[in-house]
């Protein structure tokens, strides 16, 4: 098979910030592969032990999902999007032979590329402002977009899709305010550090 040279954009910014809106106006441009479900490289990446079954590997992370409503009952996996052959997923991984649970996803995500002969996939995700320099030296052309919307817009967003999963209190209030600005701060820390593969957007 052909070999691709492609690359992947990671969207990220605070919860109800507009990253699945952004990631639905890519997937409208049949150049790119777009996944509409969060990624969660930072919960991968503190998996470090050894892959040994590749199989398994990609099962599971296809057959991952997310919720897409506050309501927790409607759920979207990883496999409503990759939607190739799954052996020649499982193939393709073991011809790289990759060690770590996060290499993995990475690679598997490439291969969506290369068997849907196209050069960038898509992906939102939460928290790269906290896992990206790590993710850089798994894959050193890795892109991301960080996106800010209106605080109190995102944070009062977020809160309403909380409503069934906490006891709104002050502090509730301030955590999410507190975590807003940590990720403004560090997503500019990160574009002086590494310029070309952080991008700031204000949606």
């Amino acid at each position: 098979m052909k070999q691709f040279k492609n690359f992947g954009i990671i969207i990220s910014g605070q919860p109800r910030s507009g990253k699945s809106t952004l990631a639905n106006i890519f997937s409208k441009n049949s150049k790119f592969n777009v996944l509409k479900t969060d990624v969660l490289f930072i919960r991968h990446l503190k998996d470090n032990k050894l892959f040994k079954n590749y199989k398994d590997g990609v099962r599971n992370f296809l057959d991952s999902f997310r919720y897409q409503d506050s309501e927790r009952k409607e759920k979207r996996y990883v496999r409503n999007d990759i939607t190739v052959d799954e052996k020649k997923l499982i193939d393709y991984v073991k011809k790289k032979k990759t060690h770590t649970q996060c290499e993995l996803i990475v690679t598997i995500l490439e291969a969506w590329n290369n068997l849907k002969k196209k050069k960038i996939w898509i992906a939102p995700d939460l928290n790269a402002e906290i896992y990206l320099p790590k993710l850089i030296k798994i894959k050193p052309d890795i892109k991301c977009i960080f996106v800010f919307r209106n605080p109190i817009e995102s944070i009062v967003a977020s809160l309403y899709w909380r409503k069934n999963k906490i006891n709104f209190t002050n502090l509730t209030l301030i955590k999410l305010i507190i975590r807003w600005n940590l990720t403004f701060y560090l997503a500019h820390k990160l574009k002086k550090k590494y310029h070309s593969n952080v991008t700031i957007i204000f949606f």
